[in-house]
């Protein structure tokens, strides 16, 4: 078939010369199908030159960042993002869900993704866009001649990254100083991801079952006097954590918990000054769990070594029939002795809502309470001379070498898409802690034998404060994408010492 614009029509007629031309073009059309004409002129063009332009945006991939929860507000995300038109029947989508779309896909694929589950099926137009329709009980989409894609069957778990079945390999990170979620191969920075499945599946009792697992970090020292791991990358020690991508000043009292971890992301090198200073061999951020998508009702019974056995309840859900609005709740009691005989207690609680306020706006409010005693806390030796072997099958402390602490965290972030070239981003972090340390350190002689030193700490309260604002703006150039972030981040400490009145505060922004 032969199009004219009306235009081109118009002007032929304006003389029996252009009724000549135009019989013409009508004749070239006829005996070269497939083109159509421009103008009187000789200037002509196929008609494949739109579709092609189609195929080519149809191969171009987009990153998503599109949470579970209502389909109409996640398909308007999604047409924002990738840059196309999406055409249906609102009652089509009406109560529907969808578990979210994370990654960079190509736009035929993400869309799939994203209406995985709901019996829609996908008609590209010739013009670029889509068309969504419901996927008859009786017929058969691809029957009737149209260019229909290919049926995809998603399960929940291939939604999900870092599972044992894909080797722990995950292919985005949740973020990276200021920036946003972004994909792990377009990270430019020595990044390793320890994901949830991995940390499950270890049993880890505490974060040094896991760096002592990872090729950047060297297993902490076994004492937990400050409530975070002190982690060796590069030779130097880590002990500023970062929580949700937000970095703390300092990292006393900031009591990791592994119960409420949902990966562990580790930047190594000086890379890690996108956090901040006091993060010369890199940084640890500490990605904390979310309500699921779908049900999750666990209940784990186990050992930790030795009589230390524990209960663990993970439930989680959504409230609501749409998906807007979820829930989770980790519980864990730990009690009993160690291998070596040090009785240790732990009780754990977080609990996490979140909600989709409106189409555009998200947030989120999580809360964890950490209470831990451990006696007998095995003492730090010293070596001056060399390494020496130290049999620690055996415990050298006595129960009064105890470590005890008590923490409460809250913590809010929220996210608001206005259009597709804007997206503001802020969190807020608070930390309250009191935690007592009596300990023993063990000096190395001359001769190998052992000095003991002791070190007992009044009770000690510390606060942390973190947070951060951040506007993500998107524009292209060309065939070009940029995105360009402004913003603010600041981090405060406060540490009192009971007994002397001794204050330290300390900030940064």
């Amino acid at each position: 078939m032969t199009i004219f614009h009306p235009r081109i029509i118009t002007r032929c007629f304006t003389s029996i010369s252009g009724l000549i031309r135009l019989l013409r073009a009508a004749v070239l059309c006829s005996v070269i199908p497939g083109f159509l004409v421009l103008s009187g002129t000789s200037f002509i063009q196929p008609v494949q030159a739109q579709d092609n332009a189609a195929a080519s945006a149809e191969t171009d991939t987009r990153m998503f960042d599109i949470p579970a929860g209502p389909l109409d507000s996640a398909l308007d995300r999604f047409a924002r993002t990738a840059g196309v038109n999406l055409t249906y029947d609102p009652a089509l989508i009406s109560n529907r869900v969808t578990r979210g779309l994370s990654g960079r896909h190509d736009v035929s694929a993400g869309l799939m993704l994203l209406l995985a589950g709901n019996n829609i099926e996908v008609i590209r137009q010739p013009g670029g866009g889509y068309t969504l329709h419901k996927i008859p009980a009786t017929r058969n989409p691809a029957a009737d001649g149209k260019a229909v894609l290919p049926t995809m069957t998603v399960k929940a778990d291939s939604l999900k990254q870092g599972t044992a079945e894909e080797g722990y390999r995950v292919s985005n990170i949740s973020g990276i100083g200021l920036w946003g979620e972004r994909s792990l191969r377009d990270t430019p920075y020595s990044m390793s991801v320890v994901p949830s499945d991995l940390i499950e599946n270890i049993n880890a009792q505490n974060m040094g079952q896991i760096f002592k697992m990872n090729p950047l970090t060297q297993e902490p020292p076994i004492q937990n006097f400050t409530g975070v791991p002190m982690v060796v990358m590069r030779g130097f020690y880590s002990s500023n954590p970062v929580y949700d991508g937000i970095p703390l000043a300092l990292g006393n009292g900031s009591a990791v918990s592994v119960i409420e971890i949902d990966r562990v992301e580790i930047l190594g090198g000086t890379s890690g000054f996108l956090y901040g200073g006091g993060r010369v061999g890199g940084a640890i951020n500490y990605v904390t769990k979310s309500p699921t998508s779908v049900p999750l009702r666990r209940l784990t019974f186990g050992n930790y070594g030795g009589t230390q056995f524990y209960g663990h309840a993970d439930i989680s859900g959504k409230f609501d029939d749409r998906g807007r609005f979820g829930y989770r709740a980790n519980l864990l009691y730990q009690g009993g002795d160690t291998a070596i005989g040090e009785p240790v207690k732990q009780k754990v609680a977080n609990i996490v809502l979140d909600g989709h306020l409106t189409d555009t706006l998200y947030a989120d409010v999580k809360y964890t309470y950490n209470d831990y005693s451990k006696e007998a806390t095995q003492p730090t030796f010293n070596s001056v001379i060399e390494r020496t072997g130290v049999d620690t099958s055996k415990r050298y402390s006595p129960k009064w070498a105890s470590n005890d602490l008590e923490s409460h965290k809250a913590y809010t972030s929220l996210r608001w898409d206005p259009s597709k070239y804007f997206t503001l981003r802020s969190a807020f972090f608070y930390q309250h802690t009191n935690m007592r340390t009596n300990q023993i350190y063990l000096n190395e002689q001359a001769n190998r034998t052992f000095i003991p030193r002791m070190l007992n700490a009044p009770w000690e309260k510390h606060e942390n404060y973190g947070g951060y604002i951040y506007l993500d703006t998107r524009f292209s150039t060309f065939a070009v994408d940029h995105k360009l972030t402004l913003g603010y981040s600041s981090t405060y400490y406060e540490y009192f010492l009971r007994g002397n009145g001794f204050v330290l505060r300390s900030g940064t922004s």
